[in-house]
């Protein structure tokens, strides 16, 4: 999940929020989900918007720094996998790499290298892991080709394809997924107008769907994490629809439904409208656009993005399965790990949450703790401080409010590791473990 965290104190997360309050408060955060015809229809509700606090989400929060030497050095994370207790990494920005660490975060080996030859790609613009295979599987847009490694970085195949892809994943142990956007593909042969088909491991096609309509033909397809992959099945939701379909081989079935009420998307949004056009229409409406998926077995999480309040742009849902029950907001406190930077989760492990946090966020943290005299008391006054010129309104009261309720518990420990962390140094992992709810 590439998306952009907000800031450190209001702890926007780009991922998941639980609420602490109780009573009515806590009860208007819950709304009714519905079977209609097979699927799930899930009401989020924006209109409402409290303060959270990590600790009723999660049992503990671990952060992972990785290794930093020459061999390794990581510029951006694009994507993040955990596969047998091992960090996936890919780099298609900076260094143009995909490295592999173990779960204390030392370095093991890279997989594949750049290059426009044989076995070469000329960027990881995405990775995906086939299990069934325990292959790491490598998109390189520029040059069309599927490139499969093993995870100790031995070159297994490649796939010479006839399209740019925008996104990939595995359906089964002998069928890959593409989505590309026949927009940029100028040479789409007559009869293979689509824009969603399935391939074996050798390349040849075994179905198609999604046929290419002309009346929005201007329209660009989906980033790469329209697919997500939950156990033995794959996921997908296209842009600007809300709507999460189960993926086979013959056909898209509708699974969840996100209904934001009067913050819905118009069916016809996108129609013959090219994606800045659609963008810029968005900028004039009131409604929400669901950005992210995650699922494990007891939740479901919703990435949303709405404009409306100035705090923040991003809102995050926690679906229940077990109740049915829903939670929403777009700010945090971290109060398990004294406020510790917020981290971009990008993938599941059972029922924990992974993703990275930037060095350069702990500096922030560093400053703070030092304002702070170590005193955990002391925290609570900074915080405040450090948003004092946030305009005011209610979501202010309500934050400092959460604030002056929060019990940080400071310890040397934590002062200790955000010492140790420089601005030059690899990025960090944070693993983040669930409540059983």
């Amino acid at each position: 999940m590439k998306n952009i965290f907000i800031t450190l104190l209001i702890i926007s997360f780009t991922l998941l929020t639980s609420c602490r309050n109780s009573g009515s408060s806590q009860k208007s955060q819950f709304n009714q989900s519905e079977n209609i015809g097979g699927s799930l229809r899930i009401d989020v509700d924006l209109t409402k918007q409290p303060v959270l606090y990590t600790s009723d989400l999660y049992d503990t929060m671990s952060y992972i720094p990785l290794e930093t030497n020459p061999d390794c050095m990581i510029g951006t994370i694009s994507t993040l996998l955990y596969i047998d207790n091992k960090f996936v990494i890919s780099d298609d920005n900076t260094t143009k790499s995909i490295f592999v660490f173990d779960s204390k975060g030392k370095f093991i080996n890279k997989i594949g290298h750049q290059g426009r030859g044989p076995q070469e790609f000329d960027s990881p613009d995405d990775i995906v892991f086939n299990k069934y295979r325990n292959e790491i599987i490598i998109r390189s847009y520029n040059d069309k080709k599927l490139l499969t490694y093993k995870l100790d970085g031995s070159f297994v195949s490649e796939i010479k394809l006839n399209w740019w892809i925008r996104a990939l994943s595995v359906l089964d142990e002998n069928t890959l997924v593409l989505y590309f956007n026949n927009v940029v593909n100028n040479n789409i042969a007559k009869g293979e107008e689509y824009n969603f088909v399935c391939i074996d491991l050798k390349g040849n096609v075994i179905s198609r769907q999604m046929p290419f309509n002309s009346d929005n033909d201007k329209f660009s397809g989906p980033c790469e994490s329209s697919f997500y992959s939950y156990k033995d099945s794959l996921r997908f939701f296209y842009p600007y629809q809300n709507t999460i379909f189960n993926v086979y081989k013959d056909s898209l079935v509708p699974k969840y439904f996100i209904n934001y009420g009067k913050q819905n998307i118009p069916q016809d949004l996108t129609k013959g409208k090219t994606f800045r056009e659609t963008r810029d229409e968005l900028t004039k409406l009131d409604v929400a656009i669901l950005s992210s998926f995650i699922e494990t077995d007891s939740i479901l999480y919703l990435g949303t993005l709405y404009k409306k309040h100035a705090f923040s742009n991003i809102y995050n849902s926690v679906y229940f399965k077990k109740s049915g029950s829903i939670i929403t907001s777009s700010l945090v406190i971290n109060d398990l790990s004294t406020i510790f930077p917020s981290p971009i989760i990008m993938c599941i492990s059972g029922d924990s949450l992974v993703g990275f946090c930037q060095p350069l966020q702990f500096a922030p943290v560093d400053e703070m703790y030092k304002n702070a005299s170590g005193e955990s008391k002391k925290v609570n006054e900074e915080m405040k401080r450090r948003f004092s010129k946030v305009p005011d309104g209610e979501l202010k009261d309500e934050f400092f409010k959460s604030i002056d309720n929060a019990k940080f518990n400071l310890t040397q420990s934590e002062i200790d590791f955000v010492n140790s962390i420089k601005s030059e140094d690899n990025p960090v992992i944070v693993i983040l473990k669930l409540k059983n709810k």
